[in-house]
């Protein structure tokens, strides 16, 4: 464990973090378990900076400096939705510069094809250098930002010397050096150029961690462990690889969690390959299902004044009603009154204290109510919630999820009639434990 220099008026303690897409559960205790932060922040409104910067302030307050950083990460989800790659050099063997691209040209890229250099089999080393440098000039040129390179040259093609000379020419200059040593597969290709493109990313979150909580040791959940060095693609699914680890014993066999960021059925089978937005990708999973509805969903009139539902949910950004900056009507806020009465909500969501805010929900669906024109009888706020209630359980059915081979989480888990208490920070915490344990089995030795 990392060992820190405390002024005799400082305590240690340890720190547990959920980074989710839009939210995030920071807890603080001290080395005899004690809680002495605990608050959860919803990201549009407060960072992820500002909201440990907040953490660091109360725990100072107490005279507590953080040890250890054990950190459950569901971030890098909000980069599904983009290209990658950016920023990132790619060094290929000539004539395979669009390996990466020979299957599932549909998805997103992983690579910009304007950043690639290709190195023949044949090219001596003086003539590499050669190239390197006219070509690093002209790739300066088109993104002076870039600041990674992604090396897909085969050790049983190029000799040592030549890959040790290019990661030397590259580390000269300050960029992180990825290796694909199997240029061959694309499953390897696309692992190390979604290494480089999550890059940024994750220094992100590391660097916020390390700049305010500084000299922790930071543990992130990788498959069925914390730990401290992984490679960035196995961040991905950190949160499920998670929840597998806490709930897949007994007879537990699906997790349901219905959160304020996502609806989805989580079962105990493993699926080897990540069919991911940009291709196919070697990496072992919980099955994963997402249910019909999302919480984000937006609730419309269509052409003929008839209620639907959004194709596509909406952006995290403003957010829902519900934490007093949207202005559309979201599913999410069918429930503020159900969210008013548990106090980790009204952490998320200040404004739920606020009449104004009831109020603009109110009336915002007030508006969907008389706007209608059915045939039959327009549903009111109520019809609508209790049918979302019905979607919900009949997806979850469908899914073969019951009594005995379930649980549900989140914080809707009361539409499943279910009340069991599920904090990500808490459960780190017992997770930790694991580490402790190791570690004092290596001092007795």
């Amino acid at each position: 464990m990392t060992e820190l220099i405390m002024t005799k008026h400082q305590t240690q303690a340890n720190l547990a973090l959920f980074i989710g897409e839009t939210y995030c559960e920071i807890e603080a205790r001290d080395l005899d378990n004690n809680i002495i932060f605990s608050k959860d922040f919803f990201l549009p409104q407060s960072s992820l900076k500002n909201s440990l910067n907040l953490a660091q302030a109360e725990i100072l307050k107490l005279n507590h400096q953080i040890l250890n950083t054990y950190v459950v990460c569901k971030y890098l989800e909000r980069l599904k939705a983009f290209r990658l790659g950016g920023s990132v050099i790619q060094i290929t063997q000539a004539g395979l510069e669009n390996n990466y691209m020979l299957e599932n040209t549909n998805r997103f890229s992983l690579a910009a094809a304007s950043l690639i250099i290709s190195i023949d089999i044949k090219t001596s080393k003086d003539n590499i250098k050669k190239i390197l440098e006219t070509e690093f000039e002209r790739l300066r040129k088109i993104n002076p930002e870039a600041n990674k390179v992604v090396i897909h040259l085969s050790p049983s093609l190029f000799k040592q010397n030549v890959i040790d000379f290019i990661v030397s020419f590259f580390e000269s200059k300050d960029f992180k050096i990825f290796m694909n040593q199997a240029p061959q597969e694309l499953s390897s290709i696309r692992k190390a150029l979604l290494n480089a493109g999550t890059e940024g990313t994750k220094e992100e979150i590391c660097k916020e961690i390390q700049e305010i909580f500084k000299g922790c040791t930071t543990y992130f959940w990788i498959d069925n462990e914390f730990k401290t060095e992984f490679e960035n693609y196995q961040l991905y699914f950190s949160s499920d690889d998670f929840l597998g680890s806490v709930f897949f014993k007994n007879a537990i066999e699906k997790v349901v969690l219905l959160d304020i960021e996502n609806w989805m059925v989580l079962e105990n089978r493993l699926e080897p390959t990540w069919d991911s937005p940009w291709g196919n990708i070697n990496r072992k999973h919980y099955s994963n299902t997402r249910l019909t509805l999302h919480p984000l969903t937006e609730i419309l009139l269509d052409e003929n004044t008839l209620l639907k539902f959004s194709k596509n949910p909406a952006s995290s950004e403003p957010g829902p009603m519900t934490a007093g900056r949207g202005v559309k009507s979201l599913i999410l806020d069918l429930f503020y009154s159900d969210f008013k009465k548990n106090e980790s909500m009204i952490q998320l969501f200040p404004a739920l204290e606020n009449k104004n805010t009831e109020n603009k929900i109110s009336s915002q669906f007030k508006v969907l109510e008389h706007s209608q024109k059915s045939e039959t009888k327009n549903l009111l706020q109520a019809d609508i919630k209790q049918f979302i209630t019905e979607l919900i359980s009949f997806d979850i059915n469908r899914l073969g999820c019951h009594s005995k081979n379930s649980i549900t989480i989140g914080h809707l888990s009361f539409l499943k009639q279910e009340n069991k208490t599920f904090r990500w920070t808490n459960e780190i915490f017992k997770m930790s434990q694991k580490i402790k344990a190791h570690d004092s089995s290596e001092i007795q030795l």
